[in-house]
């Protein structure tokens, strides 16, 4: 295969993992927690520059005039802007800074109601309320076979006394955003390709800092390393995200679905697996529903 081939190869294949990706977070997105959050986000500009409703609801309440933004409120929504962007440059998703972005313009719409009129404010935050109460964010609650390692020894001794079988393994702390963002992902992962053979871990690097220690995994404030998910095979370490390159510089990774099953080649891997596996083994596998691990059947030293 020549070079051009292989780099339009590489191409649909991204073109590829970005339209699933695309598709499945569409899917959540038609969630009403995003629409309701979305219409509550947008709701100050809307009345505010809308007619008739900026007459009737503002109308010489603002130095810009009833339909129109004041300089405050330039001001505003400007610094919205620069701080969604600053603090949204590691999202893990297009929805999740969605989201973000969402939370922020919530933030400054119950100040600017509250320039406008008090009463404005308070009805403001009350709809804020309903929607969290009633219609909270959607979380995966499905399958999921997960294991929990208590130390470095517990997870090495694990992983190591069968070596027929694969096991992917995320390194997590509790303190840190992106992990808690990743969890839901990652236990989908486990219920979708869980098998006898191909298993899936846990481990807080926070809680065991030798665990952090000997697989290189940065653990402080601005660490672009957590999570990190390692695939095993054979009891060794065959491949991670995210990566550092040859000077240490961690690049920025993007743990979405279609991603980590692209890039831990996670279809082949199952197929392998399940080809191991005897035909007795596979249809019980096939067979028994995969369910959250109990905190009572974790690993333990």
């Amino acid at each position: 295969m020549s070079t051009m081939d292989a780099k339009v190869q590489q191409i649909l294949s991204q073109l590829r993992v970005a339209s699933s990706r695309f598709r499945l977070e569409a899917k959540k997105f038609a969630h009403p927690f995003y629409i309701l959050n979305t219409l509550l986000a947008v709701s100050f500009v809307v009345l505010r520059l809308v007619p008739p409703l900026c007459s009737l609801l503002f109308k010489g309440s603002a130095d810009g005039g009833a339909c129109q933004f004041d300089m405050r409120e330039h001001e505003t929504l400007m610094f919205v802007g620069c701080v969604t962007v600053i603090k949204n440059r590691g999202a893990p998703s297009w929805l999740h800074y969605l989201k973000k972005f969402m939370t922020y313009c919530k933030m400054a719409n119950v100040y600017l109601f509250y320039r406008q009129h008090p009463v404005f404010a308070v009805v403001y935050v009350a709809f804020c309320i309903l929607q969290m109460v009633f219609f909270g964010e959607p979380i995966y609650s499905g399958p999921e076979k997960l294991e929990y390692f208590s130390g470095l020894q517990n997870m090495e001794r694990t992983i190591a006394e069968d070596k027929r079988n694969v096991w992917l393994v995320c390194f997590y702390t509790n303190w840190s955003m992106k992990c808690i963002d990743m969890a839901p992902t990652f236990a989908e992962l486990s219920g979708q390709y869980w098998l006898p053979n191909f298993r899936f871990g846990k481990i807080d690097v926070g809680r065991f800092g030798d665990v952090a220690s000997k697989y290189h995994i940065g653990t402080g404030a601005w660490t672009k390393q957590l999570p990190t998910i390692i695939l095993f095979k054979d009891g060794v370490e065959v491949a991670r995200r995210p990566q550092a390159d040859s000077r240490g510089v961690v690049a920025k990774y993007e743990y979405a679905l279609p991603t980590l099953i692209q890039d831990f080649d996670l279809n082949n891997v199952y197929e392998q697996q399940k080809g191991r596996l005897g035909k007795k083994a596979l249809q019980e596998a096939m067979a028994e529903p995969a369910e959250a691990t109990p905190a009572s059947n974790k690993k333990k030293d």
